[in-house]
C-alpha cells in the first residue's frame, strides 16, 4: 500500500485524500460564507489634481505615490499623478543628459532640451497649469500655499461661483547634480519652491512633499475633511489603548481629561499643552 506523510504522521492514501477532501470543503464554505458589507469609499469621476513630476529618477517616487493617503486618492480618482524621466526625452545614442558647466565649476548640469521636451509633454492641449522648480533658492513650501494650489484647482470657489480656468495641472521640476540649465526657465515661466533651509540630493523628495500636503486639501481624499490638523487644536500629546500600562515600575496612564468625554476640556487641554511647549521652546 502506498503511504505518505501528513503533519500528523504517517498515513495511508485513502485517509491523505479524506483529510484533502475535507479541508476543500472547509474552504468552500468559509468563502461563500455572508461576509459584512464594507462602506465603500466615495470616487471621483475625473482627477480633482494631476501633479506631473519630470524627474531624472521616476523610479523613486514609485513606493510612497501607491502607498497611504496618496495612493488611495489616486486609486478613487481624486488625484493622477504623472511622471517623465528625463532621459526618455534624449536624442543622444546613450540618453546622456548631463554636461559640466559653461564657465567652470565643480559638479554637472542637467542639459536644457530634454527637460524642455518633457515639460512640453506634460503642459500639451493644457490652457492652464502650474510649473513648480524644486530649490532651496525658492519660495518656502507652507500648508499655505498647499492650500492655495488646491483652492486654484478647484472648479468653483468658496462662494460657488464657478472659475473660468481652474488650474488643475501643476508640473513639478526636480533639479539634480548642480542644478539644471537656466535657459529652462527662460523658455518655461516657473514658481521656485524650498521645503526648507537645506540642501538635498535631488528634487523628488520635495515633490513628494509638495504632492502629499497639496492633497490633502483636496475635499474627498482625507474622508472626513476635519481631519486636516489645520482646522483644529492640533498636538503631538496623543494617546490610545491601553488607559495604563507599567514600565520598569512606573504606571503610565492616559490623561483624565481624554477619557472625560468633555470636548471643549479636551480641546483647551490640547491648546494649554500646546502654550506650554511653545514657552519652554520660546516659540
Amino acid at each position: 500500500m502506498n503511504r505518505g506523510y501528513t503533519n500528523r504522521g504517517l498515513y495511508d492514501q485513502s485517509t491523505i485524500r479524506y483529510y484533502a477532501q475535507y479541508n476543500d470543503m472547509k474552504s468552500i464554505k468559509s468563502s461563500t460564507a455572508k461576509k459584512p458589507l464594507r462602506r465603500r469609499r466615495p470616487v471621483a469621476k475625473t482627477p480633482r489634481i494631476t501633479f506631473h513630476v519630470v524627474t531624472l529618477f521616476p523610479e523613486s517616487l514609485t513606493s510612497y505615490i501607491e502607498a497611504s493617503i496618496l495612493g488611495r486618492a489616486i486609486t478613487d480618482g481624486y488625484v493622477a499623478v504623472k511622471t517623465y524621466g528625463i532621459r526618455d526625452f534624449s536624442t543622444e545614442k546613450w540618453n546622456r543628459v548631463d554636461r559640466p558647466p559653461y564657465g567652470g565649476g565643480p559638479g554637472m548640469v542637467l542639459e536644457p532640451e530634454p527637460i524642455i521636451r518633457a515639460i512640453a509633454k506634460a503642459t500639451s492641449r493644457k490652457k492652464a497649469y502650474r510649473i513648480l522648480f524644486t530649490t532651496p533658492r525658492g519660495e518656502l513650501f507652507t500648508n499655505a500655499v498647499a492650500k492655495r494650489y488646491a483652492e486654484a484647482a478647484a472648479t468653483h470657489d468658496e462662494a460657488g461661483t464657478k472659475r473660468s480656468a481652474p488650474i488643475k495641472d501643476i508640473i513639478i521640476v526636480c533639479g539634480r547634480y548642480e542644478g539644471i540649465d537656466a535657459r529652462v526657465r527662460e523658455v518655461f515661466p516657473m514658481e521656485e519652491i524650498s521645503i526648507g533651509d537645506f540642501v538635498l540630493t535631488g528634487g523628488e523628495l520635495a515633490a513628494l512633499v509638495v504632492m502629499d500636503t497639496t492633497i490633502r486639501q483636496v475635499p474627498g481624499v482625507l474622508g472626513n475633511f476635519d481631519s486636516r490638523e489645520e482646522s483644529r487644536v492640533s498636538t503631538d500629546y496623543v494617546y490610545t489603548r491601553p488607559e495604563s500600562f507599567k514600565w520598569k515600575g512606573t504606571t503610565y496612564q492616559v490623561p483624565d481629561v481624554l477619557r472625560s468625554g468633555d470636548h471643549a476640556a479636551m480641546e483647551a487641554w490640547k491648546k494649554t499643552k500646546e502654550q506650554e511647549r511653545g514657552s519652554a521652546t520660546g516659540a
